[in-house]
């Protein structure tokens, strides 16, 4: 045979057959072309059936043509993104997310202050009469000898709305400013920073709440305090109103968000200073790898830390706001300078029980209700 026969010559290998289930329309450069596009960010949601050999195997989708390893090599796939996605995971700044830390915060903020009103009827008794309320106990015992119970529960009702509406800005906004004001400030930057993004993102949301809260702290305080003024909130509101107008019911915003700011700022960044602390140098551990027990044995330490520590920090702008809600004349720098520094300090005993526990039970609930909703938590 010659070399020109033998060049022309078909070889003997037959061609392989093509499976019944693949389409030999589909060609390699279109194989090529989606793999393009996988890369840009799809994601591939068929199985993966066949293997990458020698050959490839023309397929009727892409799943049967590249494999899992290979896949990943590639940066097409990455397994861990898949198995840790969440379609139902509710994303911080959302308005669902606001809705649910929102309402979260009406029931703890609400509820919490509710459930401690007798303490707070004593802490402002103490406050604004110290002459016949010296202290914690001869409070407690000169209230029950001349009111009886429902002395312990003068103001409940502007406490429950009041600190309900302020909860829903506080708790509902505070995650959302703090990522705005990382992702406007940079990762870097936030990443360095963080305690004056816990700052900035609690003083914000405070200081909507408290527009909220300040006509129901006006009634609230006149109720616990003042014998003139009547026990009810449907009745006091209007009482207030009638005789200072909208000054009367806001001439403490100034004052509340000196106690407030302070108190809400404290809180939020101590606790989240804790909680690092606690999972970074005391357990060496990341949070999704603690049981669900330990984290809110984690979490109710530290509430308990940042509940005294907001305590103090919050404590005498807390006497001043009472003393001028008791006095309709009264004002600012002169309250101040009447109490004097020791003054600034009285009923500090009943306003740590008070809201060391208030803390304790809000941050449990609202982190009940993050894990219930499969909320989305911010990087530590």
């Amino acid at each position: 045979m010659s070399n020109t026969d033998l060049r022309h010559r078909k070889p003997d290998v037959q061609p392989r057959a093509i499976p019944n289930d693949v389409n030999p329309k589909v060609t390699v450069p279109e194989v090529v072309e989606y793999s393009k596009k996988l890369e840009k960010g799809s994601v591939l949601r068929d199985s993966y059936k066949s293997l990458f050999r020698r050959e490839i195997l023309v397929a009727p989708s892409i799943s049967k043509l590249i494999s899992p390893p290979l896949a990943s090599k590639s940066g097409l796939i990455k397994p861990s993104q898949n198995a840790s996605s969440n379609p139902n995971l509710i994303k911080i700044g959302t308005p669902e997310y606001v809705v649910v830390c929102g309402l979260a915060g009406v029931l703890v903020a609400g509820g919490s202050h509710l459930l401690g009103t007798p303490l707070d009827v004593i802490k402002c008794r103490i406050q604004t009469n110290a002459t016949k309320f010296p202290n914690f106990g001869t409070a407690l015992r000169t209230t029950l000898a001349e009111e009886g119970i429902r002395g312990l529960c003068r103001g409940w009702a502007p406490t429950l709305i009041g600190y309900g509406a302020q909860g829903f800005a506080k708790f509902g906004f505070y995650e959302v400013f703090k990522k705005q004001y990382a992702d406007m400030l940079g990762p870097q930057f936030a990443a360095q920073h963080k305690i004056a993004i816990y700052l900035a993102a609690s003083a914000t949301a405070e200081a909507i709440g408290d527009i909220a809260l300040a006509p129901f702290e006006a009634v609230k305080v006149r109720v616990q305090t003042s014998n003139t003024v009547p026990s009810s909130l449907h009745k006091a509101l209007p009482f207030i109103y009638s005789r200072e107008g909208f000054g009367g019911l806001f001439k403490g915003l100034p004052p509340l968000w000196m106690r407030q700011i302070p108190y809400t700022a404290s809180k939020f960044v101590c606790f989240e200073a804790c909680i690092e602390t606690i999972y970074k140098d005391i357990l060496k551990k990341q949070r999704h790898e603690v049981s669900g027990r330990d984290q809110l044995a984690v979490s109710l330490v530290s509430s308990v830390i940042s509940g005294i520590v907001c305590a103090i920090c919050s404590h005498p702008p807390d006497v001043v706001v009472s003393k001028l809600y008791k006095d309709p004349n009264a004002k600012l720098w002169e309250v101040t300078k009447q109490l004097g520094f020791r003054g600034l300090w009285s009923g500090l005993a009943a306003r740590i029980l008070m809201i060391g526990s208030i803390a304790t039970m809000q941050l449990f609930v609202v982190d009940s209700v993050k894990t219930a909703f499969n909320l989305e938590r911010p990087k530590q």
